[in-house]
């Protein structure tokens, strides 16, 4: 990356790249160098994450308050202003999503479905013809299995009845939110487009922490679940934490759900973090 900006100082492109491997790689100074002089959403999310982690508050803030003047729908900002905001006991300068823990909204085909059990075997019958990677590389699944392709873009029957399914669902989630005040409500997105992938989990395998900054809605469907086994196994935790964020307090919130197959999860895409903890099979 050093060499590239040298022969190409302008590529906006490599120092993102390069930016976000130093960041990657914990060295938070040099990130910050290089991410200053970006201005996309990305660089200036993790331009604060940098500061947050290098315990530079007081600049931390100035430039949250900042961005939040002139750009209100950053999601990753969202996400670390929610959890600074909680570590320091605050109100959150960037309300976006002020109750995103209290926004996790659960479901099941049987409310859509006569036949619950039959649409989930005909989803995994799919899931079997769909190519796989093990691990994919810039993806948070590890010891597991994920697709690539969006599952909605060539659609098998059973697809078609799980599009049909979702749509009710996000429709009957923006409703029942309807009075929560901030930007996740306020800008609800007039057009939309559904993505979806499947995720096979092996023996230890887990998704790291994270959020789905380019989302605004997103929600897992269960298929299969590991039973018979006590704690966490199989569990989907949520919580304001994520992206390795420095921690001064730890009562910051948290909400684990245990899930049975035909489980239907919906929360916000910028936060709360969340994560599938470990399989233990």
């Amino acid at each position: 990356f050093e060499l590239a900006i040298k022969l190409d100082s302008n590529n906006k492109m490599t120092k993102q790249n390069y930016g976000n491997s130093l960041f990657n790689s914990g060295e938070y100074e040099r990130a910050l160098a290089i991410l200053s002089t970006l201005n996309d959403q990305e660089s200036i999310a993790r331009k604060l994450e940098c500061l947050y982690h290098l315990g530079k508050h007081n600049e931390f803030n100035e430039n949250l308050e900042e961005i939040a003047c002139h750009d209100k729908l950053n999601l990753r900002v969202a996400a670390i202003s929610a959890f600074s905001a909680q570590q320091f006991g605050r109100q959150d300068p960037y309300p976006f999503c002020t109750q995103a823990i209290e926004m996790i909204r659960y479901s099941h085909l049987n409310k859509h479905s006569q036949s619950p059990n039959l649409l989930i075997s005909e989803l995994l019958e799919d899931a079997k013809s769909r190519e796989t990677h093990w691990e994919p590389i810039g993806k948070t699944t590890k010891y597991g299995f994920q697709t690539l392709e969006n599952l909605f873009q060539h659609c098998s029957e059973s697809m078609k009845k799980l599009i049909s399914i979702i749509n009710r669902e996000i429709e009957s989630y923006r409703k029942t939110f309807a009075e929560n005040r901030g930007g996740f409500i306020d800008n609800w997105p007039e057009m939309s487009e559904l993505h979806a992938w499947f995720v096979t989990m092996k023996k230890n395998g887990y998704q790291e922490s994270h959020i789905h900054r380019e989302a605004w809605v997103s929600g897992v469907l269960y298929l299969e679940t590991p039973q018979n086994y006590d704690g966490e196994a199989g569990a989907i935790e949520f919580s304001l934490h994520g992206y390795n964020y420095p921690i001064s307090r730890d009562d910051f919130p948290r909400r684990t759900f245990k899930p049975m197959p035909g489980d239907l999860v919906l929360f916000p895409s910028s936060s709360p973090f969340f994560q599938f903890l470990t399989f233990l099979l």
